[in-house]
């Protein structure tokens, strides 16, 4: 793990240093390579922070695949040697697959003005990933192409929704858009925007995939990088700046993009040097985890937890969920891949406590505020009787609306911190019995979806997602709204029944509705809290 880890920071300081010689290579001044090394560096300090020195072979790929561009740039000063470079960021891509935008920018380039060689290249690229394939595949037999060539969900929405990551490089890119419409006949400053445009139009599709994280951007920072490089040498050319001296030009430049860097939530760097809470924090989360790690080590069987948790735990790694959800979602396996293993008493899902993660969100939680946000301004809230084992999104035709007063009875449950439980959850996640139920908060903006189990021994698991993140949590026994217990607070009780009257669209008023009794205790032990006319 630690090698890992350092591999990944060496890894940073490499694609500045690639980057810093591209930009000479390309006709930037000193200054400029200088400018277009500490950009990078500074923008995956800041925004990328949970990448920078993760034990994870995306920078290392980066690493490999920004020296096999530098070295298709020294070709193509040398106008010889093309072969080299694409077999560099051929091994890129064996790292990590999704590093695209240089290997594209370069046949593009090759395409357009070295034809012959283009077509040299693309051969001796074929051979050597066909030779790639047969070696992965002695190595690692049928899985490596069944892990490969997993099935993902895709979703315009998720697309729209990355539009928001782009801010971060928002000044640098504008930049770079500018001074490509500026000089649209400098070679170098078109190789950029071919590498600019890629990098952009790569990291939307990608984006467009379920789960894909903020590493489908890094194309995109180092060409931005490159082209701020650029930018920042021919600045004082710009019919804009002409009027101003060309140290002036730079320095505004410079300032814009300070500034940017500065705007950020991200604190951790200077909590670490001034806020002692912080020492004391990470303190605690090292205890954290290791009371974790001992806990699920004294679990027996094989168990679905955090990684790093599970992997110091000393237990097998035996379910990837992510690859799992995708399959069971496209038909690959049956619904009841995971549930049927716990059923069977040969796996135990483990929620660990979300402290022991630093290098990447926590699990999506109850009290997150843009999911408390998306239920307060849901335009429908429905209320519908889980018919499956599993977690199935529900047909229309069972969807209840909710009144005015049933929301607000379960907003004010759901979006209580004190109502939920915090610690290493160890019940396991079983099939959903009958009287399970969920609930739809229904927006423009699309469907969050909650699961409860009917199965409330040691408080409610509630299932759900939300935008791409995962939400799996425990409503605990205590709860300040009925000061007697949340034990099945979410559940329909015994005298009531959820039937299906036939077709209805939930867009318009149904003829039932659920609306709050009381938020006490009935004789079955449980909170009573909804009930259909």
């Amino acid at each position: 793990m630690l090698g890992g880890r350092l591999l990944s920071l060496i890894a940073i300081a490499a694609i500045a240093t690639a980057i810093a010689l591209s930009v000479r290579r390309l006709g930037g001044s000193r200054m400029a390579a200088r400018i277009s090394a500490v950009f990078f560096l500074a923008t995956t300090g800041r925004f990328y922070v949970s990448y920078a020195g993760m034990n994870e072979p995306q920078l290392l790929s980066e690493a490999i695949m920004t020296f096999g561009f530098l070295g298709f740039l020294i070709a193509r000063s040398n106008d010889r040697g093309y072969v080299g470079p694409v077999l560099v960021m051929v091994l890129a891509g064996f790292v990590k697959h999704n590093v695209l935008a240089m290997p594209l920018t370069a046949f593009l380039w090759l395409g357009l003005h070295r034809r012959r060689e283009a077509v040299k290249c693309f051969c001796v690229a074929t051979i050597a990933v066909i030779m790639g394939f047969a070696i992965c595949y002695a190595l690692f037999g049928r899985n490596f192409f069944l892990n490969i060539l997993s099935p993902r969900q895709y979703s315009l929405q998720w697309e729209l929704s990355s539009l928001r990551d782009l801010e971060w490089v928002s000044v640098g890119l504008l930049a770079c858009a500018y001074n490509a419409w500026a000089r649209p006949r400098d070679a170098n400053v078109q190789l950029c925007s071919y590498l600019s445009g890629i990098a952009l139009g790569s990291n939307f599709l990608q984006k467009t995939g379920d789960g894909v994280y903020i590493n489908a951007q890094f194309d995109l920072i180092i060409a931005v990088s490159m082209g701020l490089g650029l930018t920042f040498t021919h600045i004082p050319l710009w019919p804009i700046t002409r009027a101003l001296r060309s140290g002036q030009a730079q320095a505004i430049l410079l300032l814009a993009v300070c500034v940017r860097l500065l705007a950020s939530k991200q604190l951790q760097p200077v909590r670490l040097v001034f806020d002692r809470s912080f020492i004391d924090e990470i303190a605690l989360r090292q205890q954290v985890m290791s009371d974790s790690i001992e806990r699920v080590r004294r679990i027996p069987g094989d168990v679905l937890c955090g990684v790093l948790v599970g992997y110091r735990a000393g237990k097998p790694f035996t379910v990837d969920e992510f690859n799992v959800e995708q399959r069971i979602l496209a038909g690959a396996l049956p619904k009841d891949a995971i549930t049927a293993r716990v059923a069977a008493g040969t796996l135990t899902i483990v929620q660990v406590d979300p402290r022991t993660h630093w290098s990447k969100p926590a699990p999506l939680s109850p009290t997150d505020e843009a999911l408390v946000d998306f239920m307060k301004h849901a335009q429908t809230v429905y209320v519908f009787p889980l018919k499956s084992k599993t977690a199935t999104r529900p047909d229309d035709k069972d969807l209840r609306l909710l009144d005015t007063q049933a929301r607000q009875a379960l907003l004010a449950v759901l979006s209580n911190r004190a109502n939920w439980y915090h610690g290493l959850m160890t019940a396991a996640i079983r099939p959903y019995r009958a009287g399970s139920i969920g609930f739809v908060f229904r927006s423009d903006k699309g469907d969050l979806i909650l699961f409860v189990n009917s199965a409330c021994t040691a408080g409610c698991i509630v299932e759900g997602k939300f935008r791409g993140k995962e939400h799996l949590r425990n409503l605990g026994r205590k709860c300040p709204v009925c000061d007697r217990g949340l034990e099945g607070a979410l559940r329909v009780t015994r005298n009531t029944q959820m039937r299906s009257y036939g077709s209805m669209n939930p867009t318009a008023p149904p003829r039932n509705k659920c609306r709050v009794i009381a938020m006490t205790r009935c004789r079955a032990g449980r909170v009573a809290l909804l009930r259909i006319d």
